[in-house]
């Protein structure tokens, strides 16, 4: 998959800062568009300036306690949102890259399989001798069945996976010359025969273009089985959220609360532990593009297509935010029973 030009039509969250969330405590994040560091009070401008889809509204006490019944498995359906998205795309781009990973390999076979002409082929025959003298202008003798045959398994192996009109829809030339470079198809599409440096040349850049999709897909592995983790340790986090939370805090005693305070504090310690290791795997996880070496974000270059760029960094701060929340009620509900 070739990288597409990238349109956010949300601001890219560079770095979470998140301190020690009390009540009061400043949360900051930093955008480089941005100019600096900007001061956040709550989680909801975090999730507003990282795209997220639900923003908790404090809710009044009535409120509350009609939403005491939700199923256990509610948090997690309903925050956890982008994570599921985001594995389906590493799915699609998956079975693309080992489909052009197969292709190209096929497209070196095909061409290790030609036969070059002989050097005493590339000469004029007797008869095409003869031919010349008695007309000084005489057609060549075909020589490019070579050449032709190149471009034809080409077009039988490349431009024939599935996905080829979808994703690129481009002439043979244009897609060659991104694999293959200007030059070397330049020489394809140009000479008058296959010479044996030429098919070399051809068969080492069919090998090259498959090692690229080889290596990009062991990130794409990498980057499938961190989303499984995230949203496992997400779900697990939601769940213990609403079996903190389960109880009515005014039917709570103040050592109950102090309990609730202490559980709620450590799923928010996981989610900022889950945050910071997805920081660090932004941080590293630039990869080669498959069709050249040119360095790209994974994450931009995946998911730019649903809007938003870090999804389990959008999904890790929705549950942070609602943990937040809630535990900053059952502060207040502490000072109130002072």
């Amino acid at each position: 998959m070739r990288t597409a030009p990238v349109s956010y039509s949300i601001a890219i969250l560079s770095t979470i800062s998140i301190g020690i969330l009390a009540i009061g405590s400043p949360i900051s994040i930093t955008d480089p568009a941005l100019g600096g560091w900007i001061p956040l009070l709550d989680f909801s401008a975090v999730l507003a300036f990282v795209g997220s889809p639900t923003t908790l509204s404090p809710l009044q006490p009535g409120e509350l306690l009609q939403t005491r019944n939700v199923a256990t498995s509610s948090l997690a359906s309903s925050l956890i949102t982008w994570i599921p998205r985001a594995k389906a795309i590493v799915q699609t781009e998956q079975e693309r890259t080992r489909a052009e990973r197969d292709a190209f390999k096929h497209l070196g076979n095909r061409v290790s399989a030609l036969e070059p002409p002989s050097p005493s082929s590339a000469t004029l025959s007797s008869d095409h001798k003869l031919i010349r003298s008695l007309d000084p202008h005489p057609s060549p003798p075909s020589t490019t069945e070579g050449i032709d045959a190149i471009q034809q398994a080409y077009r039988d192996t490349v431009l024939s996976i599935p996905h080829y009109g979808e994703e690129y829809n481009e002439p043979l030339v244009q897609n060659m010359a991104i694999e293959f470079g200007e030059d070397l198809t330049t020489a394809i599409t140009t000479h008058s025969q296959l010479t044996p440096s030429l098919q070399q040349a051809v068969g080492q850049a069919a090998t090259a273009a498959s090692v690229r999709r080889v290596r990009f897909s062991n990130r794409l592995d990498d980057e499938a089985t961190t989303l499984t983790d995230a949203e496992q340790t997400l779900t697990t986090t939601g769940k213990q959220y609403e079996q903190a939370t389960e109880q009515p805090r005014h039917h709570q005693s103040v050592e109950d609360l102090h309990e609730t305070h202490q559980q709620l504090t450590t799923c928010l310690e996981t989610c900022e532990q889950l945050i910071e290791e997805r920081q660090t795997q932004r941080t590293d996880g630039h990869t080669a593009e498959p069709h050249t070496n040119e360095t790209v974000d994974l994450q931009e270059y995946l998911y730019y297509s649903i809007g938003v760029t870090y999804p389990v960094l959008v999904d890790a701060t929705t549950v942070l935010e609602r943990c937040t929340t809630e535990r900053r009620r059952v502060e207040d509900e502490l000072v109130l029973r002072l």
